[in-house]
């Protein structure tokens, strides 16, 4: 009788003790795996259910160059020229009391090249409503809003592109926000809160269904209050010898278009280099600049009583006395000559000695100090991807020197067709910044 009143009492727990797969991996749109590149995927914490605190994931059968993170439920690794295809995965989901799921899933390896974006996500947050940050819209508590992207927004390669739209965790978009994937409409009513609440959203296209080829990403901030920086973004050029000293910040951050008081605020916050001090309480930005560095980027970020957010982007541009600008992003195709003339007038004297590190580029491009002639071929076997080199002046009479880095896209042709050799880069996503001290509003 007494087993019998054990087992009984076991039962629940035992029962209890379950894992199941709920969100398939195949409906998150994985994104494409590319040869020769890191690949590194995060799956949805919804992928499985489970009564358990913790679940162990690990990789049942899956090929020898993908890894697992059980804890951050990150697949990994880096696929070669004979992975090329659709392989077969599978994930175990261990739980409690030895409770395991498995799920078969699919991902995809190609030898193309990633697609490139060329949208500028504020200018179209913008037309949607006030900013909280380069790619942050506010929307206020039960209110309408429209976001339309252009048609350009990806660079094809020349194969045919559909559309999807998931949340930053892969998870489906909530029933307020409505997508059209043949237009990239987004539309909705935002829910009535009381409290700020943040929602990512990715903006996927596929060349092959059910896998993303690239992304752009953009936040919704739903909230009863605004809480912004006016402007949200600024460039401050500082001058040769001169050290960094902003003390105006605090009187851009507006809460319902007032200058927010310091009852209101929760908390200011900004990561900074160690020689570059933030002021939480007056919001300044002081330090002297060491020698070498030629551009900074640093993000203010405001929190209200409320739990609002607001972000104050600043793009910190350092002059010197040998460099009077930086080179543009390089941009050489694999297989084809390179070359690009270094203008005279990104350095500020006439008779400074310039020699170029080329780092892992340096068996195929050469550089001519005397015509400032930067010429090669970079092989097909080469890896492409970006490499970062740099260029170092020195005075005529050797007292002074400065080195500053040069960025180099390696591609192959078919991404390439569209970018000139030696010209700048114009299809990321990053934050277009105003010229110099002028304000984005």
């Amino acid at each position: 009788m007494s087993r019998s009143l054990l087992h009984i009492a076991l039962l629940p727990s035992i029962m209890a003790a379950y894992v199941q797969l709920n969100y398939p991996i195949n409906q998150q749109l994985p994104p494409v795996a590319y040869v020769n590149t890191p690949h590194q995927f995060r799956f949805a914490p919804t992928t499985f259910q489970s009564d358990s605190q913790t679940v162990q994931y690990s990789l049942v059968n899956s090929p020898s160059w993908l890894s697992i993170d059980s804890t951050s439920r990150t697949l990994s690794g880096t696929p070669r020229a004979g992975n090329v295809g659709e392989i077969s995965i599978s994930v175990a989901a261990a739980g409690a009391a030895g409770a395991v799921a498995t799920m078969d899933s699919k991902l995809l390896v190609t030898i193309d090249e990633e697609l490139d974006t060329k949208v500028n996500i504020t200018q179209v947050l913008t037309k949607a409503g006030p900013l909280s940050g380069p790619t942050s819209v506010s929307i206020g508590s039960s209110k309408p809003f429209d976001i339309s992207f252009p048609v350009d927004t990806f660079i094809s390669n020349g194969k045919p592109l559909t559309y999807a739209a998931t949340l930053s965790d892969h998870t489906p978009l909530p029933a307020w926000i409505s997508f059209d994937a043949s237009s990239m409409h987004f539309a909705g009513t935002a829910p009535s809160t009381g409290s700020a609440q943040t929602f990512e959203i990715l903006l996927v296209a596929c060349t092959t269904p059910g896998y993303a080829a690239s992304t752009v990403s953009f936040t919704l901030v739903i909230s009863s209050h605004q809480l912004l920086f006016r402007p949200f973004a600024q460039t401050i050029t500082v001058g040769s010898g001169d050290d960094v000293h902003v003390t105006d910040t605090k009187s851009k951050l507006f809460l319902d278009g007032s200058p927010i008081d310091d009852k209101d605020l929760q908390a200011v916050n900004a990561t900074v280099p160690s020689w570059l001090k933030f002021d939480n309480k007056t919001q300044a930005l002081s330090g002297k600049v060491p020698s070498g560095i030629r551009s900074l980027d640093v993000t203010i970020t405001a929190e209200d009583q409320s739990e609002d957010i607001a972000q104050l982007s600043t793009h910190f541009v350092f002059e010197t006395d040998l460099f009077a600008s930086e080179l543009d992003q390089l941009n050489i195709t694999l297989g084809e000559h390179f070359e690009y003339s270094v203008p005279r007038s990104s350095l500020t004297q006439d008779d400074e000695i310039v020699s170029l590190d080329f780092s892992t580029l340096s068996d195929y491009l050469r550089f001519d100090a005397t015509k400032l002639l930067i010429s090669g071929t970079v092989p097909h076997d080469f890896p492409p991807g970006e490499v970062s080199c740099s260029r170092t002046a020195t005075s005529s009479d050797g007292t002074s020197k400065d080195t500053q880095t040069v960025a180099v896209r390696v591609s192959s042709a078919s991404s390439s067709a569209s970018v000139p050799a030696g010209k700048p880069d114009t299809t990321g996503l990053r934050p277009l910044y105003p010229v110099k001290n002028e304000w984005v509003s």
